[in-house]
């Protein structure tokens, strides 16, 4: 199976992992538009923490 490690505990050094799905630095196009954090924004992160994305 292509994906059997993906749920999987994994290690970054000395940092261990739930799993091996990671959420890649990007823009999300929810801040305010002087840059700000907003509370959409939040939300945003706080799914996809909640969802298991490290």
């Amino acid at each position: 199976m292509v994906y059997q490690y993906l749920l999987s505990e994994g290690r970054i050094g000395s940092l261990t992992l739930r799993n091996r799905v990671v959420m890649p630095a990007m823009g999300s196009g929810l801040s305010s538009p002087d840059g700000e954090i907003t509370e959409q924004l939040i939300r945003y992160y706080e799914e996809r923490a909640k969802g298991g994305t490290g």
